[in-house]
């Protein structure tokens, strides 16, 4: 596997390599939303990301527990959905990438052309 590969050659030591149980890969593509009146609130696996209707400022980012998380709350809260920066150009866990897709999702509700649920 790639992976091995990689690994062998930065010679990286590693105890085994696990593929993803089937059905896993789904798990991250679950998004719900949420209409809150005046806001809405996007939630990706553990992220949550709530934005105003009206402005499309960012009011509240939420969940994870990665330590990138507090960086990108404060480099988007309080912003413009469309002029804050994307979190997975700054962070690097899976809390930033889960972040990231409830941003974009985020995004083309703002912008008209999300799924409400």
């Amino acid at each position: 596997a790639g992976i091995e590969r990689l690994l062998a050659e930065k010679n990286a030591p590693y105890m085994d390599i696990f593929a993803l149980a089937k059905g896993a890969q789904e798990l991250c593509e679950v998004i719900k939303v949420t209409d809150y009146g005046r806001w809405t609130m996007v939630k990706a696996a553990n992220m949550k990301l709530t934005f105003d209707k009206e402005s499309g400022i960012i009011v509240n980012i939420s969940g994870g527990g990665c330590p990138d998380i507090p960086y990108l709350h404060v480099e988007m809260v309080d912003k413009k959905l469309d002029q804050a920066p994307r979190p997975k150009e700054f962070g690097f866990t899976l809390c930033a990438l889960m972040l990231d897709r409830a941003y974009k999702e985020c995004l083309s509700l703002y912008r008209g052309v999300g799924e409400k649920s």
